[in-house]
């Protein structure tokens, strides 16, 4: 689990060492992203419903938003257990709840388990706020780390994932890159 990383400054991607992973269609995206950006926190079904959908989801959104956590076990378990399959058969339940998990369920919602700053907005805070921190006693290395945080934009954040929970993260990551 500690060679998986996700880029969210872009495209979305997601990798396991040098192995690009199936991300999914932009929907699917959209509810990882949400998992992503609350680093440490669940989303309940309600939170993951209104970020995807806003105030008019449709009927099945409930049923949408399993289906996709069962997705992301499918590809994420996978990941942790070391396969080079991801959507192959696994010597365990794919999509156990057990501590061995990436997403975990909490309640009727999702966490992620993932390495501190696996996400790459993650990257670019820290270094923004250890260039903050800096700045006054050493421009220069803030100025570096500013321009190790710049780096890791590939494009407009979250490209092509939609929902609202998307486009206010897109704004304030947009922001954070001014």
């Amino acid at each position: 689990m500690s060679d998986l990383r996700f880029s969210v400054l872009g495209l979305m991607r997601a990798h396991r060492g040098a192995t690009a992973l199936k991300v999914g269609s932009p929907q699917q995206q959209a509810m990882l992203a949400v998992l992503l950006l609350r680093p440490g926190h669940s989303a309940s079904a309600t939170d993951l419903i209104a970020a995807l959908w806003g105030e008019e989801p449709p009927g099945a959104a409930m049923t949408t938003v399993r289906t996709y956590a069962w997705r992301w076990r499918k590809v994420l378990d996978a990941v942790a257990a070391g396969e080079e399959n991801p959507g192959g058969k696994t010597g365990g339940k794919t999509g156990e709840k057990g501590a061995g998990s990436v997403l975990m369920s909490m309640g009727d919602g999702y966490r992620l388990v993932l390495p501190k700053l696996a996400v790459d907005a993650e990257q670019a805070e820290a270094l923004a706020a250890e260039a903050e921190r800096t700045a006054r006693a050493d421009p220069l290395r803030a100025r570096d780390l500013l321009n190790q945080a710049l780096e890791l934009w590939q494009g407009e954040p979250l490209a092509g994932i939609p929902g609202p929970f998307a486009e206010r993260h897109r704004q304030r990551l947009e922001e954070l890159r001014l």
